[in-house]
């Protein structure tokens, strides 16, 4: 009896059983989660999803549980900032990780994504741009990546080589894994700069777009 009404107190979110109301999570919380102990669960749990192959489950959680380490950090300050925290450090490397956040921009979690930048920006109030310059290193690393990209697909139309790459395979097949890779690098490069376009950071958006559209016309005229 007892199980089936615990049954009918959850709900299935995205394969997650949870609780269906409030109430019963504060309730189970009070019984079994001391207050001493919240800091320290969440960066067990932190820890756990950092390892974990990339999944949305993966994006759902280990974000969510560095930022509860922050919050955690936040309300024990009786003053100061949290800027040299190290989960507050963490977030924003798993934010700019491009992998993640090509997941982090679906529908489901792109929500998430603008409440922990809004957190990490309120953290740092005298760094207006510090979502887009968080973002430069990973997006010049990307432009290296679509560059280099370029490079060989000039030398491999300008080759007058054999059609054969050099595991002995297509010249043509060869191209056209090189052509899927540049779009795939360049649909990631187009997704932060729309991102950063979105969420009110105009100018440096624009900038981003304005790139690369440039590199986009530089691959059509190859």
């Amino acid at each position: 009896m007892h199980r089936l009404r615990l049954h009918q107190s959850l709900v299935d979110q995205r394969g997650l059983r949870k609780f269906s109301h409030q109430y019963l999570r504060e309730a189970v919380s009070d019984r079994y989660f001391q207050k001493d102990q919240v800091l320290k669960t969440h960066q067990t749990l932190a820890t756990y999803f950092r390892s974990v192959p990339l999944s949305a489950r993966k994006v759902e959680e280990y974000p969510y549980h560095l930022y509860k380490c922050c919050s955690v950090r936040e309300n024990e300050l009786d003053e100061g900032s949290i800027q040299d925290c190290k989960e507050l450090s963490e977030l924003m490397d798993c934010l700019t990780n491009l992998d993640l956040f090509e997941i982090f921009n679906l529908g489901d979690f792109r929500f998430d994504l603008h409440r922990y930048w809004q957190f990490i920006e309120d953290q740092f109030p005298e760094r207006k741009d510090i979502v887009s310059r968080s973002y430069e290193a990973p997006l010049e690393k990307l432009a290296k990546e679509l560059s280099k990209l370029d490079s060989k697909q000039a030398a491999a139309a300008g080759s007058a080589s054999p059609a054969l790459g050099p595991g002995g395979e297509s010249k043509s097949k060869a191209e056209k894994d090189q052509k899927a890779s540049w779009l795939s690098l360049a649909e990631k490069y187009e997704d932060v700069a729309t991102f950063l376009f979105n969420t009110d950071r105009y100018r440096y958006g624009i900038i981003v777009i304005v790139m690369f559209v440039f590199a986009w016309h530089g691959l059509v005229l190859c």
